[in-house]
């Protein structure tokens, strides 16, 4: 998340209105599935990170199995 997401989805006027810079900002958008979307490029999402070809596979994997697991707090 720090290294992809929160340059751009932090401070006072974040990308989009999403911030992601605490847990529970984090855990909404993986509990309402912004997030697999937004990193898949589905259902109207555009790709995540923006301007780029997406995160490499193994990375979105490791992020569907966390929101698989209940996005817990580690």
């Amino acid at each position: 998340m720090q290294l992809h997401c929160q340059g751009c989805h932090s401070g006072t006027e974040p990308d989009g209105g999403i911030s992601l810079t605490s847990y529970d900002q984090i855990k909404t958008v993986a509990d309402n599935g912004l997030l697999m979307h937004a990193l898949n490029g589905t259902n109207d999402s555009p790709l995540m990170p923006y301007n780029t070809l997406g995160l490499p596979d193994c990375y979105k994997t490791q992020f569907q199995n966390w929101v698989d697991a209940g996005a817990p707090n580690n």
